[in-house]
């Protein structure tokens, strides 16, 4: 057994280490939210640009064009939530 492990003390490098584990963690979940977020902005733009396309009008390409903006607006917007620690 080692000093530290009598005295019931970690050292700061094992705390360290455990705390970089939870940081990792909460980092690729947070990151794995966001992606999951801006896929499904990206299903429902395909879809309502795909509905918006089923009906020909001349104001309808401008429709799509907006939802495509406001769309890659949105995912930057989200992309931009990602707070890397330095």
């Amino acid at each position: 057994m080692d000093e530290e492990e009598i005295d019931g003390v970690k050292s700061p490098i094992k705390r360290l280490g455990s705390t970089r584990k939870l940081l990792v963690f909460n980092i690729t979940f947070e990151l794995t939210q966001i992606f999951y977020t801006i896929s499904n902005w990206q299903r429902k733009e395909r879809r309502l640009a795909g509905w918006l396309a089923g009906y020909p009008s001349n104001s309808n390409a401008a429709a799509v064009t907006a939802v495509t903006a406001v769309a890659a607006a949105a995912a930057t917007a989200a992309a931009g939530r990602i707070a890397l620690p330095t």
